[in-house]
């Protein structure tokens, strides 16, 4: 028997199950039931001008959800998720995902890239180190469950290798960049 599909309510009921965090697998195996558009988070849908703009939507102690705008152009800093899982579903438009790993001697080692349609799906656990960017020509989408919430990343620089923290603030999900870093 087919499981049935949800929508963000039944998403956040399945979420909830897991207060500690969902299994990776379990996430994947939700991300490929859920059916939402862009209308269902329209108010949540917000773009930057110079960079993507990360929405919250909603969070429980387990795992929040985010909705990220993207311009044509926009991209993330080559980033990690430091204790966190992160599950990326398409609502509009093309994600290109590359996936690094380090190396001995500095420079970061590019191991791959993919290209994500609307409706395709992604998961990355928490020292997964990629980057996403809006290679096309039109305005990406795309709903981002992390589990347990996701409050520190580290950001690397592909072309030495350096790494600085980033920490979100859990009340609004923008960037609190680290002066130390």
């Amino acid at each position: 028997m087919a499981e049935e599909h949800l929508d963000l309510d039944g998403l956040r009921a399945e979420l909830d199950r897991y207060p500690e965090g969902t299994p990776m697998d379990v996430l994947y195996g939700l991300l490929q039931r859920v059916q939402v558009s862009c209308e269902d988070v329209a108010s949540s849908i917000s773009f930057g001008d110079e960079e993507y703009e990360r929405n919250p939507i909603c969070s429980a102690p387990g795992w929040e959800l985010v909705c990220i705008c993207w311009r044509p152009g926009q991209t993330s800093p080559v980033h990690d998720h430091r204790g966190s899982g992160c599950g990326i579903l398409v609502l509009r438009g093309t994600l290109t995902e590359t996936v690094f790993e380090t190396t001995s001697d500095g420079p970061m080692a590019k191991t791959g890239s993919r290209d994500l349609q609307q409706g395709e799906i992604c998961a990355s656990h928490d020292d997964d180190i990629h980057r996403i960017e809006n290679a096309g020509e039109e305005n990406l989408v795309t709903l981002h469950v992390y589990t347990p919430p996701l409050r520190d990343v580290r950001l690397f620089d592909a072309a030495t290798g350096a790494v600085r923290p980033l920490t979100y603030d859990e009340v609004t999900g923008r960037p609190i960049y680290s002066v130390t870093g």
